[in-house]
């Protein structure tokens, strides 16, 4: 199988794979959408860290879609997307971070 799969063009093997990847998370039950502030856990998570340190950014992948989001403190999450369909990635100027995308 693994010799199959690597026979293949990337742009094919990375549009299955993208495939059955997103397939896998709506099995599971794992939104694309944002849920919310008190449902998405990588914020959560980020809230949880600021009650112990003083954080500026927050800077995640793995959660499939693209945006920043600030926090009632004043730190910033930010999203980075997907980059296979978003080509999102951050960019910091030595002051903050921005989302950019190559679309």
């Amino acid at each position: 199988m693994q010799f199959l799969y690597s026979s293949l063009h990337p742009l094919i093997g990375v549009g299955i794979g993208h495939k059955w990847s997103r397939n896998s998370r709506l099995a599971k039950g794992i939104s694309l959408e944002f849920l919310g502030e008190d449902k998405e856990d990588l914020i959560r998570y980020s809230k949880g860290i600021l009650e112990k340190e003083n954080i500026d950014y927050f800077v995640f992948g793995h959660r499939h879609i693209s945006f920043s989001y600030k926090l009632s403190d004043g730190a910033e999450i930010i999203f980075l997307g997907d980059w296979v369909t978003d080509g999102s990635y951050a960019e910091w100027d030595g002051k903050s971070i921005s989302l950019r995308s190559t679309d």
